[in-house]
């Protein structure tokens, strides 16, 4: 538990008036929760090999991922195509749709076609 002044308490209630806006917008509370003060800025710091990277790319770059790490994973892959490092696979930094070809997404955006079903016969 953190110390909880009044002062915080009147910034997060204040938060409150734009996250019920955007709710009743129709925005999905995943998205609107962001409006909420808890949001506060932080470090990250990883280690990743190349395969764990793509597989992170593949996961967060997809536009079903929540914005903010959307951008932060998009962010990412642009600082890595900085270095020049990894032309070799540069046209795989993005979601896994883009690295496979085609969507593996149960809700498919649409930027790759979905994969298709298959029945096997016995």
């Amino acid at each position: 538990f953190t110390d909880v002044d009044e002062n915080n308490c009147f910034i997060y209630l204040k938060s409150l008036a734009p996250y019920m806006e955007a709710l009743n917008k129709g925005i999905k509370k995943e998205e609107a929760r962001n409006f909420l003060c808890s949001n506060i800025r932080t470090n990250l710091v990883m280690s990743l090999n190349l395969r764990s990277f793509l597989d992170l790319l593949g996961h967060r770059c997809c536009t079903r991922a929540q914005r903010p790490i959307r951008i932060l994973a998009n962010k990412m892959a642009e600082e890595v195509k900085e270095t020049g490092e990894f032309k070799f696979v540069e046209d795989l930094f993005g979601p896994k749709c883009v690295q496979l070809g085609f969507c593996t997404e149960e809700k498919c955006c649409g930027r790759a076609e979905k994969l298709p079903e298959r029945t096997i016969k016995i």
